[in-house]
């Protein structure tokens, strides 16, 4: 397990806050990347993503320096673990929504109520968040969730019940849905 910390500038009228984000990855068939805030998770990548790759999520919202790491991410990262093990179907560590916009908050919010091995559909997101005619924007939404697995984005299929995207590649997604036994068309 590599454990990596940095701390962000914010500049908020006049005033330097600063922001720490730690860097993690679990290794399980595949290295995933996990990286969290003082808050929570931040972002989980798709199988086989560097942590180089997921430094570039990061620094692209702002200028980060080295710190130390943090019992969030050891916690987040025995919980992936775990469910890639099949012995977890929940989570308990906090997530942070902050690089999303309130309509993707909201969209990533609905889907932590998909419980473990269910599915939905994008149609039933749109109407479950009141914005029925926003399928289109609710699917766009999903894929820029940057914490896949634990928000599972992996569980929305299309409403024929087609695998449809998924930001981490379809064979990840083929992946978690069999982790749940959750059946889907071809």
């Amino acid at each position: 397990m590599e454990i990596y910390s940095y701390q962000q500038l914010i500049s908020n009228e006049r005033i330097l806050k600063m922001r720490t984000v730690l860097y993690g990855g679990i290794t399980h068939n595949h290295s995933v990347p996990v990286i969290v805030s003082e808050k929570g998770l931040v972002y989980i990548g798709s199988f086989n993503e560097s942590l180089q790759e997921a430094k570039l999520f990061v620094d692209s919202k702002g200028l980060f320096t080295f710190q130390e790491k943090s019992p969030l991410l050891t916690r987040a990262l025995e919980e992936l673990d775990e469910y890639l093990d099949g012995i977890r179907n929940e989570f308990s560590t906090a997530i942070d929504f902050q690089w999303g916009s309130p309509f993707q908050q909201l969209v990533w919010s609905e889907l932590l109520k998909v419980p473990f091995g269910n599915s939905s559909n994008y149609s039933e997101i749109a109407i479950a968040i009141g914005r029925p005619k926003a399928v289109r924007a609710v699917g766009t939404a999903i894929g820029n969730n940057p914490i896949s697995i634990i928000v599972p984005c992996h569980r929305i299929l299309t409403k024929s019940g087609h695998l449809g995207g998924y930001s981490g590649g379809l064979s990840m997604k083929e992946t978690l849905l069999k982790t749940e036994s959750i059946s889907y068309k071809a």
